[in-house]
């Protein structure tokens, strides 16, 4: 009786030491803020705006996002910057807060409407927030981004009197103002950064004239004289139909 007892408890032991064991590492769970996507921007006058929606999801599609703010870069450059040493020499312009999600409120007992909280200062997730940027001397300045290294050009050697097509020469690079944004983590992790936008620097035209309305009876005509500096046209609209009465037949 007592071996029997002992064997029974002994294999107990081990089956219970078997089910405790552990299985193997698993990668640690990350949360990182989606990409931040729809970047439009529109230049008036002086100024560059920038509008874009605050990510909703993480970089996994689950809701709601870990993100604490936005940062808004941008470098002048005749080339948008595509790596992460080009974006290094891009400027922080912008840091917008994202408010973090506040649980509800439990209702009084007597009824009465729970007190209001004022809100942290910042966004909510899902808005569209919008970014001003001044034109100045200093912005209008390019910098030389490095060049990337998927992108170094080989040359093959040729023989000296072989010549090639006569092509017209590469239109002038001028430089533009690019734009990208990053989401970070209340942790400080970030996200992959937008998609650049480029906005041209160019000098805009000056405003037309005022515009003169003559009409009639049968027509109206709408002139005006265009901006001193503006581009005209290389080809002439032919006149316009003068209506005429159909005679009787």
């Amino acid at each position: 009786m007592n071996c029997s007892l002992r064997t029974a408890t002994f294999v107990s032991l081990v089956v219970a030491v078997a089910c405790g064991q552990k299985g193997p590492p698993l990668a640690p769970f990350v949360r990182v803020p989606a990409a931040v996507g729809n970047v439009a921007s529109q230049r008036i006058g002086g100024d560059i705006y920038l509008s874009f929606p605050v990510p909703a999801t993480n970089q996994d599609g689950k809701q709601p996002a870990d993100i604490g703010s936005l940062e808004v870069y941008a470098v002048t450059a005749t080339q948008p910057p595509a790596t992460e040493g080009q974006r290094e020499a891009a400027t922080l312009i912008a840091t917008i807060p994202v408010r973090p999600i506040l649980p509800d409120l439990p209702v009084p007992l007597n009824g009465s409407p729970p007190p209001v909280i004022p809100l942290p200062p910042g966004v909510d997730r899902s808005a569209t927030v919008v970014v001003k940027e001044p034109i100045t001397a200093d912005l209008l300045a390019p910098v030389v981004l490095e060049p990337a290294e998927d992108t170094e050009t080989k040359t093959e050697d040729t023989e000296s009197d072989t010549f090639g097509p006569l092509v017209a020469p590469p239109p002038t690079l001028l430089p533009r103002r690019h734009y990208f944004v990053v989401g970070v983590s209340p942790g400080g992790r970030k996200s992959d950064p937008s998609t650049p936008l480029s906005v041209p620097l160019e000098t805009a035209s000056s405003a037309p004239g005022a515009p003169k309305i003559e009409y009639s009876e049968t027509q109206m005509t709408l002139t005006w004289p265009p901006s001193p500096d503006a581009r005209t046209s290389t080809f002439l609209l032919p006149p316009p139909v003068q209506p005429t009465n159909a005679s009787p037949s």
